[in-house]
């Protein structure tokens, strides 16, 4: 968040895979700024550009360094920035396959409305202090933002990957908002039809072997009534539960809940509430239609701007005029109209949108991101 404040981000870190390979892996902060939705800050990729904050890095040959991710000309470029740096007597020390690293970013306010950034690696296997960077007289605009983890490859070839663990936070710097956390019940939809409801709901990815029980249950929509037990449903390919209720009472608004239970969590609770038929001759029927949305206009992995064109002529990556996840005017339109049925026709989704398509043979999180 903005202000004169200290902050501070820490994380546990190692190689996953191709260990042969280069690459880096740290914190990416400040996304979006202060004027970017954090939902949509949230959507950040590899490609850099307008509002696509700072890279702080630890790169596979023990390098820290920070690395700008706002070039719109080469988006790929993650240009090293001017940093002071100290490593053991030994010099640089080139992480092993099971090493366990700790990463910690410091947020120190300076004068007004500048900040030092402090980055410090730890090999907690063996107990040795890897190294520091130190970058002073950072804006206040570069730091404020969403914040991400980050395993890269070099710009435009193969790399390494990198595991993470135990990320924390701390400091007046970090904003604490419980009220957008995300999961594991992501969304519902319904249907009702001769007597019968349907509804599916949408899950975050989870472990198969995490999920003990998912199950709906209902109630006279504005009571205390006790909650009745509708149906269970077992987790499905793509992370989706689909119930279905026999003999629906449609003459009366309900209230309900999709109740997940894993077995290392307390109980998760999604609520919604099911509206009652139209009544049958009523002279206002009202649809919402949703067609052919896409979350940005531009890509958000890569994608090149002409140098020669004026800032004025192109839509900045990560700025609100080319994201429009998540969809703020749709949403505040459809609750304006009430719809009595929501119409999707066209593309709900569009698979080179905001990413490539996804050729891997399960496409499951690619489709879900999207």
């Amino acid at each position: 968040m903005a202000g004169r404040l200290p902050g501070r981000l820490r994380v546990t870190t190692g190689l996953a895979g191709h260990l042969n390979r280069d690459g880096f892996c740290g914190f990416l902060i400040g996304v979006g700024g202060p004027e970017l939705e954090y939902r949509a800050a949230a959507l950040a990729q590899r490609g850099s550009g307008e509002g696509g904050g700072l890279l702080c890095t630890l790169g596979r040959d023990g390098r820290l360094q920070f690395r700008e991710h706002t070039n719109e000309v080469d988006p790929l470029a993650f240009g090293v920035q001017a940093a002071e740096t100290h490593y053991p007597i030994g010099g640089l020390t080139r992480p092993a396959a099971d090493d366990r690293i700790q990463l910690d970013l410091e947020i120190r306010p300076q004068r007004a409305g500048r900040f030092e950034l402090r980055l410090t690696a730890w090999n907690e296997s063996r107990g040795e202090l890897l190294g520091t960077a130190i970058r002073r007289d950072v804006r206040d605009e570069a730091v404020a933002g969403n914040i991400a983890l980050v395993s890269s490859p070099p710009p435009r070839r193969p790399g390494a990957c990198w595991w993470f663990q135990d990320l924390r936070t701390g400091g007046e710097k970090i904003a604490n908002r419980p009220d957008r956390t995300f999961g594991p019940i992501a969304d519902t939809l319904y249907t009702v039809n001769e007597g019968v409801l349907r509804l599916s709901a949408q899950l975050t990815p989870v472990a198969e072997e995490e999920v003990e029980s998912i199950r709906l249950d209902y109630r006279p929509a504005g009571t205390a009534e006790a909650w009745r037990r509708g149906s269970t449903a077992e987790l499905q390919p793509g992370y989706a539960a689909l119930f279905r209720c026999e003999k629906w009472d449609l003459t009366q608004v309900w209230d309900y809940r999709v109740v997940y239970r894993s077995r290392t969590a307390d109980p998760v609770a999604y609520h919604g509430r099911i509206r009652k038929d139209p009544e049958s001759g009523a002279d206002d029927f009202t649809i919402g239609l949703c067609s052919c949305t896409t979350p940005a206009a531009r890509a958000l992995e890569a994608g090149r701007i002409d140098p020669d064109r004026s800032p004025d002529e192109y839509l900045g990556r990560y700025t609100p005029e080319n994201i429009y996840f998540p969809y703020a005017d749709l949403v505040q339109n459809l609750h304006r109209q009430r719809p009595d049925l929501l119409v999707f026709t066209g593309d709900q989704i569009y698979q080179n949108s905001p990413t490539r398509v996804e050729s891997r043979e399960n496409p499951t999180l690619d489709y879900l991101y999207k």
